[in-house]
């Protein structure tokens, strides 16, 4: 009876084991390169990978990989990222604690795009062969105006967003100084704006609270991008329903 209970102990303690895989966010002007690094982490005892990436190709374009981890397989087809990979051996695992497993390159054609994992169809397994639990964590490439400006400003106190995320109603908050001409507008994950204020340099000096309602939008990510003259202040924010 002991024995038996040692090999429920050990047989739990094995099929806990649980891993992450995280697709970067990502943000790029049109017709640019971009990188996605597919990051992992508590990856391991690893004997086979079999992932699949769906994404927009009406918006992006895919362009390959580079700095694998492993030799995988990776091929395209329908919008859709396949990877494969498995220890021959069956005596060479891979074992990543915390690290990239590859870098996925896209061009951004016309706005951006969800890169989601199709987790019925996604497994990762260990050397014997057992199934593990994965987090899958899905990643986008967007679409940001004027990125030249935007990517030289840093995110600073000149922009706040609340509650960040949110599930309908958020609060923007931002300090005007001096004369400025001031504009504020919220970009959906295609690079599409869905609100758009501008001031004509009507506020006073001091902190200002905008309330925004996108309780009539569907759940994701979004760009809260605040002019101030000719900087740009960007946040990024999710509505989750």
């Amino acid at each position: 009876m002991k024995i038996f209970f040692i090999f429920i102990f050990f047989f739990l303690t094995v099929s806990a084991q649980q891993t992450e895989i995280k697709i970067e966010d990502v943000q790029a002007e049109l017709n640019q390169a971009v990188t996605v690094p597919l990051k992992v982490k508590d990856f391991l005892n690893i004997g086979a990978i079999s992932l699949k990436i769906k994404y927009d190709n009406t918006t992006v374009l895919y362009k390959g990989y580079a700095n694998t981890a492993v030799n995988m397989n990776i091929n395209e087809t329908q919008s859709m990222v396949i990877l494969g990979w498995f220890d021959q051996s069956t005596t060479n695992p891979l074992n990543i604690p915390e690290g990239n497993l590859v870098d996925l390159r896209f061009e951004i054609t016309n706005g951006g795009s969800l890169l989601e994992f199709l987790v019925d169809q996604c497994e990762i397994n260990d050397i014997d062969g057992n199934k593990i639990d994965v987090n899958y964590q899905n990643g986008s490439i967007s679409l940001i105006t004027n990125i030249n400006e935007e990517k030289k400003s840093k995110l600073t106190s000149f922009l706040s967003v609340y509650p960040n995320p949110f599930n309908g109603m958020m609060k923007v908050n931002f300090i005007v100084s001096g004369e400025s001409s001031i504009g504020l507008k919220i970009l959906d994950i295609t690079g599409s704006i869905i609100k758009s204020l501008n001031y004509a340099g009507t506020l006073s000096n001091g902190s200002h609270t905008e309330t925004i309602d996108l309780s009539n939008h569907s759940s994701g990510l979004y760009f809260c991008i605040l002019r101030l003259n000719q900087k740009y202040h960007v946040k990024k924010v999710l509505l989750l329903k």
